[in-house]
């Protein structure tokens, strides 16, 4: 009678007989999500995630989706939109690297049918009072990161 089992653990050891090495762990991608916090109806209004960037050099895609309905997916940073109507809105941002990990972050904007003409809802003596704003041109935007964790 043949033995087998010595042909065979001669074949594995003639295939190279390593395991291969395991993928390194992936990180979620670092978002982040800048948005006027009050803007007038019916005027192009800019989002914006520059900055966002996946911790493993993996390639990402930016889902940008508004609270009316409005979903846009591109590698680009920045997307424009415009609220046709008074009230509150939100506006998510999901970044998903090519391995599926996904960070979120969601703004509130308040488009208003009376808007001042400069916009004047802020000013270097008169700051925005929320947490992580700036005042740019008379309006206040919020900036936040995250990194999915």
């Amino acid at each position: 009678m043949k033995s087998y089992g010595q042909t065979l653990v001669l074949l594995l050891a003639g295939c190279g007989g390593t395991t291969p090495s395991p993928l390194p762990e992936n990180h979620a991608p670092i978002a982040h999500l800048r948005t006027p916090m009050i803007v007038a109806v019916n005027v192009d209004v800019t989002i914006s995630a520059e900055g966002t960037t996946d911790p493993d050099g993996d390639p990402i895609d930016l889902n940008f989706s508004v609270a009316d309905g409005e979903t846009f997916i591109t590698h680009e940073t920045q997307f424009i939109t415009r609220f046709t109507s008074a009230g509150q809105y939100s506006v998510t941002l999901t970044v998903t690297d090519i391995r599926d990990a996904v960070t979120h972050l969601t703004h509130r904007i308040t488009a208003r049918d009376e808007f001042p003409n400069p916009p004047a809802f802020c000013s270097e003596n008169d700051p925005c009072i929320e947490a992580h704003t700036d005042c740019e041109a008379g309006v206040c935007y919020k900036e936040t990161v995250a990194d999915g964790s």
